[in-house]
This record gives C-alpha cells, structure tokens and sequence, in this order.
C-alpha cells in the first residue's frame, strides 16, 4: 500500500468553529449594560479622553447592505496601532491578561459587539508615528466572523464599497465636534431579523435595531454607572447622542475635577481621593455627583505569599506567531467609593467591582432606605478580584468565602484581598466622604443604620470593622463621626443632650472624653447611635462612675437634667458596691432604693431635688 503523499495534518479550523466559539464567550452575557462597560472599559485602557456613542439611522440607498439599518458608532480618541487591529482579530486568547496596568481580564473587549450584531467595521484615523508604515491614513478593516460560510455579499460589498463607507464613518465622528486629530470607530450594524433567512445563523438571537427601547436602556445604564466611575484614567467624557431623532436628548457624563486613587503599582499605600463628575442632558446639568473614598495596594505580607505558590498564567500570542506566557495580572488592589447624587432617590445601594461593576451583584440585600433630604448614596466596593466561569460574579463572594468556595487559588486571593483591603477600608471611606461634605451627625446615623440593614454588614461585619470603627465619639462639641481603631475600648454613658451642662455639674466629665473615647446613646438597646462597630460599647466601671460622682459641686442647686443623668448613669451598673453608695448616701438628697426582682436584689441609686421618703435614705448629717 502506497503511503499517502502527505501525512501530517493540523486542526481543522472551520469559520463555523469561529462562531461557535463567539457564542460560548458570549453565555449569559448580552445586555446594554455589558457593552456600555466593556466600551468604557476599553477607552480606559487605550488612554481615551472622550468616547460617544452614536445612533444611526440606516439610509436605504446605501451601497453596503448593512449600511441600510440601523448602526451604532463607538467613538474614542486613544491611540490605535496595527498590533491593535491584529488583536482584535484574535480568538480565545486574551491581549491583557499580564498587563497590570489594563482592567480587561478575560479579554472578551470587542467580541462582546457580537452580542449586537453579526458583523462591524474598524475604522480609525491614526497616528503614522504608531508602525502604520505609509499606509493609509484612515486604516479600515471589517470583521465579519462567518466570511466564506455565508454573507459573502457583505464581503464583496466591503471592499467594493471601501471609499463610501471610510467617508460615511468619517462623516459620522466629524459631526461629533469631539474628535479631530486621533479616533477609532466601531460601527455596528444592529442586528435585524432581515439580515439572514435562517435564525439558526445568527450569533445571537437578539435583535436590537428592532427594539425602540435599545438606545434608551443604554442611556440608563450610563446613568446607574455613573457614581461607580472612578477608575477612569484619562477618560473625562462619555456622551450618547441618537441622530435619528434631533428631540432626543443628549447625555453626557463629564469629571470636573479627580483626586486620583492609588494605582495598582502603589504596593503597601493607602489614602483617600475625591472625584467631581456630572450627568448632563443636552447641556443642561442635572445630576451633580461627588465620589470620595479611600483606596490602596495590600503590602505583600497581607497576601500571604499566594502569587508564589501555583499562580495561574496566560497565554498571548504575538502577531508573529510567538507565544508568551506570563503570569495572570492581579495586584492586592482595593477601593471604596462613597458616591451622592442630587436627585429624588433617597436610597443607599452597594455595587461591588472591578474598577466596573460586575454584571451580577449578591443576591443578598444591597438596598436600604434614606431619609429624602439626603438623596441618593452609592458605595461601590472594588477589589482586584477574579470572577467565576461565568465572567457575571466575583468568585466565592455569595458564599463569604467560606466552605468549599475557598478551595482554589481565585477564591483565595479574592478572600484576601476583599477582607483585608476593600472590607477594611470602609469606615474609612465613610469618614473621609461625611467629613468633606460636613455631614450633620442625624444623616451620619441613618446612613451606619442603612449599611447594617444590607446582606454586607449580616455577612462581614467583623472584616468591616477589623481595623477602624466608625462612631460617634462624644466631645465638648457634642458627637463627632470619626475613626476609632478596634483595638480600643469603647465607653457608652447615657444620651448627652448639653455636654456643656454636663461639663459644668461634673466636671470629671471632661477629662473623661479628653481621654477615653466615648459614645453617648439613649439606651442599651439604641443600635443606631453604636454606628459602626462589631461590638457593644462597654458601661462604665463603678470606679469610673465613683471618680465623677466625686467631682460634683454640690453646693449649687442641681438642675434635674443632671440630677437625671447621674440616676440613669448609675442604673447601667450590674450592682452599686459600698463604697459608691457610702458617697451618695454622704451628699445631700441622694438615697439607695432596693428593689426586688424575683430572686435578684437590685440596688438603684435615685438623686431627685425633693425628698422623698418612701425613696430615700435619710441622708447623714
């Protein structure tokens, strides 16, 4: 038998493997929210200042066919190089996973765009300088996934047709006003049943050039990520603009003034930062928005040495052909942004993130109400974290990190990175925000009374306050929001209406608040005036009473508001030992009442300005 001529062979590669390996990535992905991030997203990393998002009507006399539906035009102004045109055509092998620097992770970026549509345009206005190599100025390419299974039309049409879609593309970002010298446009042709005759070839089963809702979805979604952008980089504007209809608003979302977070390379920093940003529609501001928050890189010690033990690597294959392999990026980076906004909401909701938020938050409560005069706050809670297969969720985050959903190595480091950094920091981040915006204490309250309303403080108060508390510390101005390590103890006396009154009747009182840090609230019971702390706040010691009980002036008239105080201060105590009630009996109009609950004996020291025999023990001479 005669061997056959040639008997090495490669993986057949069909283009309906492409497809299908376009689907896959795509799972449980599509929404507007999905392209929005993912747009946004990758402006960031290509060093963007502006990106838009422009509605096109289809002009039924257009050479191309797919120039004959509705399109979407993605706009920025970043730098593009012929290595970012190849990795737009790659497949299945992520362009970002080392870099430190870019938020990709799994490398999705552009092939998200199949979601909307079946095939789109690269067009791009670029910088010679960046290895174009005397080719045109405007490089053009189409990226039709399926070319040679079906729609070779589309094909021959495209390089038929090449000069009139270059100018119509061109034509589209000069009418913008915001792109001159620089730009990269994508066009999207939006899916329409119309396009093909089976459904079955279709990426996707989404059609959204035939729903009236899709541009409208997407401006709410730019609405609800607003107070979650602050990890923008050079990114100062996003617009949405339909030029179908000239009655439609255009929406705009612009930062004024960035008080950068730490970067990912500031290993073992942490400090706060502040962002002022707006949502305008048609030029008109109608939602301010301010971002303060605390942010940092973990030290190396905090991550336990997990990056060298078994740490996952990538693989990016070059446009030669040359694989390189590196470890996959992440850095111990955290961030807690308290963000407001000036509307009618008057809710508190949690996002969490990585540097955007992920497509699926817990399924725990992340919404409390507010009071209405303090409008709406949104803390995001980013961390450099890895997501589950499905690129929706932040991995083991549901579980707390707990039980099998801590075995692997992501869901370690996530644990890490979530406790010790992002948790931690936020007390902080509550402080640095109410102390900018002077914060009236009653608004301080309700929003602590909010976050221990949500699934986030049921499942990690403890990592919450692991290095700070957020409190209201009693001071001769009254109570103050402020930081309070845990290491330290906490005192709780009775609810403190004049501290200056106080001050005055006992004087000990002041050197106890210099020196202790105290927390003044109604009751035992009262939660709400705890802010936030994992643990009760301690009574004070008979000996701590004794020592202010020494230090009252007697020999004044007592207003009942003091007289009043001291009884209830003395009734948080579990028992009166003698030698505080020797003291009281020694002062004029101050007794000891037993009582007798079931078996116990409690002794109550009651001070009144009126005698009351029934009450008191006559007092010593």
């Amino acid at each position: 038998m005669k061997p056959p001529s040639n008997i090495v062979r490669a993986t057949d590669h069909p283009r309906a493997a492409d497809i299908q390996n376009i689907r896959n990535l795509l799972r449980g992905y599509g929404s507007t929210g999905s392209l929005l991030k993912e747009m946004v997203q990758n402006a960031i990393d290509a060093n963007a200042q502006h990106l838009c998002f422009t509605m096109i009507r289809g002009d039924k006399n257009a050479p191309h066919p797919l120039f004959r539906t509705d399109c979407l035009c993605i706009v920025n102004d970043g730098p593009f190089s012929p290595a970012n045109l190849d990795a737009i055509f790659r497949m299945n092998v992520g362009t970002k996973a080392h870099e430190s620097h870019s938020i990709g992770r799994f490398g999705l970026g552009i092939k998200s765009l199949f979601w909307f549509c079946e095939a789109f345009f690269i067009c791009a206005n670029a910088d010679s300088s960046l290895g174009w190599d005397g080719q045109a100025n405007i490089p053009f390419a189409f990226y039709n996934p399926a070319q040679s299974l079906r729609y070779q039309d589309w094909d021959e049409a495209a390089n038929q047709y090449s000069a009139d879609i270059q100018g119509r593309i061109a034509d589209c970002v000069t009418s913008l006003g915001s792109f001159d010298n620089r730009w990269l446009a994508l066009w999207l042709p939006l899916r329409t049943r119309l396009q093909s005759h089976s459904p079955n070839h279709f990426i996707e089963k989404f059609y959204p050039a035939e729903d009236e809702k899709f541009f409208a979805q997407l401006r709410e979604q730019l609405q609800d990520l607003c107070p979650s952008l602050f990890f923008t980089n050079k990114l100062a504007t996003i617009s949405l603009v339909d030029q179908r209809n000239a009655s439609e608003p255009i929406v705009t979302w612009q930062r004024h003034e960035f008080q950068q977070p730490a970067s990912v390379e500031q290993t073992g920093i942490e400090h706060g930062f502040d962002i002022k940003s707006s949502l305008s529609v048609n030029d008109n501001t109608s939602d301010q928005i301010r971002s303060i928050g605390w942010s940092g890189v973990l030290a190396d010690e905090n991550i336990g040495g997990l990056k060298r033990n078994g740490w996952p690597q990538s693989t990016t294959i070059t446009s030669d052909g040359e694989e390189i392999v590196q470890d996959v990026k992440a850095e111990p980076h955290f961030a807690v942004t308290v963000s407001h906004r000036t509307n009618d909401a008057s809710t508190l909701s949690i996002v969490w993130s990585v540097f955007l938020p992920v497509g699926e938050q817990p399924t725990g409560k992340v919404k409390s109400s507010l009071p209405s005069s303090m409008g709406e706050i949104v803390i995001t809670l980013h961390g450099y974290f890895f997501l589950d297969s499905e690129r929706r969720r932040i991995d083991a985050l549901e579980k707390s990190f707990t039980g099998d959903s801590s075995a692997t190595i992501y869901s370690r480091w996530n644990a890490l990175v979530c406790r010790n950094g992002t948790l931690a920091a936020i007390p902080q981040a509550l402080a640095e925000y109410c102390h900018s915006q002077t914060v009236p204490g009653e608004h301080c309250a309700a929003l602590a009374k909010a976050i221990k309303e949500t699934w986030l403080w049921q499942q990690f108060s403890g990592d919450i306050c692991a290095k700070y508390r957020w409190l209201p510390r009693l001071t001769l101005n009254g109570s103050e929001w402020t930081l309070i390590a845990s290491i330290e103890t906490i005192w709780a006396v009775p609810e403190i209406t004049d501290i200056g009154l106080l001050v005055r009747y006992i004087p000990n009182i002041k050197q106890l608040i210099d020196t202790e840090f105290v927390i003044s609230r109604r009751n035992t019971a009262d939660s709400e005036s705890n802010g936030l702390g994992d643990d009760a706040p301690r009574t004070l010691l008979a000996s701590n009473v004794e020592w202010l009980v020494e230090s009252v002036n007697w020999a004044t008239e007592i207003p009942v508001r003091v007289t009043n105080w001291i009884n209830t201060l003395v009734d948080q105590l579990d028992a009166v030992p003698d030698s505080l009630r020797d003291k009281l009996n020694d002062l004029p109009l101050i007794g000891v009442r037993v009582l007798t609950s079931g078996s116990r004996i409690m002794q109550c020291v009651r001070v009144c300005r009126e005698l009351e025999a029934d009450v008191l023990v006559q007092p010593k001479m």
